[in-house]
């Protein structure tokens, strides 16, 4: 018997003229879900789910403490995705893959999910077993409590590290502590870090400090990319890539 699939588009409806096609493409596939708003904002395609958040008056709420008490624009696709799968009856699928409609088209995805093991390219496009996206559910409240406006290093779980793919996610914009980064006996893991993202990171060659991370973090209110991958990674996930190449967002997005 199939699995049964459930795609979900978030975000605002950028080139949605350009990538028509292939939003019909994916309704062959699976059920399709459109995350929205507003109805305003999209275009209505035959087949295609629509759900729009602002007609639930709690997610109005919501809505207006992230942008007008928070001012962080970037949590609010996290909202209106966590919003949208609690209210989903996840159980009705087996596999259920996030994206967006501002990138390269067409995707090539992988096709086999494996339990407890979340297939990423980075924030912008990711799948899994449906029991993986209703832990997935619970991101946005805990990025409110855990890495929004906070500089400090938070507990994270590196167990299944060394099964990730390390170019799935954003791993050099992890807070990683120092101890694992210099001193750790899991040599072998650490070699990677070192490696692959010496440059891109800062301050781990210094004795004053806890942790380490990216260059120019303290900047931001709320890094989405390494907030997630995080979150993920303390939930227990393998990390793996959900395409064997990297998915670029689009250049004509914001034109």
């Amino acid at each position: 018997m199939s699995e049964k699939l459930c795609y979900i588009f978030t975000g605002e409806p950028r080139l949605i003229s350009k990538n028509k096609s292939y939003l019909r493409d994916t309704l062959s596939k699976g059920d399709v879900y459109v995350v929205s708003d507003e109805s305003m904002d999209w275009p209505i395609i035959d087949g295609i789910k629509y759900f729009f958040c602002r007609d639930y008056p709690e997610y109005r709420e919501r809505e207006s403490y992230v942008r007008d008490v928070l001012r962080c624009a970037p949590l609010l696709q996290w909202l209106k995705l966590e919003f949208f799968l609690q209210k989903v009856n996840l159980d009705s699928y087996d596999i259920v893959i996030k994206l967006r409609t501002d990138v390269v088209f067409p995707l090539v995805l992988k096709t086999r999910f494996e339990p407890n093991t979340l297939y990423l390219n980075s924030d912008y496009v990711f799948g899994g077993r449906a029991d993986c996206f209703k832990v997935i559910s619970g991101f946005f409240t805990w990025a409110i409590d855990n890495y929004y406006e906070n500089h400090e290093f938070i507990t994270l779980n590196l167990l299944k590290i060394s099964d990730c793919h390390m170019d799935a996610g954003k791993f050099h914009w992890l807070k990683l502590p120092k101890f694992m980064v210099l001193f750790s006996y899991r040599r072998r893991i650490t070699n990677i870090f070192i490696r692959v993202f010496s440059k891109k990171i800062t301050n781990y060659r210094k004795s004053d400090v806890a942790f380490v991370t990216r260059r120019n973090w303290k900047k931001w209110k709320f890094m989405s990319e390494p907030a997630f991958l995080h979150y993920i990674l303390n939930a227990g996930f393998t990390v793996k890539k959900i395409s064997d190449d990297w998915i670029k967002l689009d250049d004509a997005r914001h034109k």
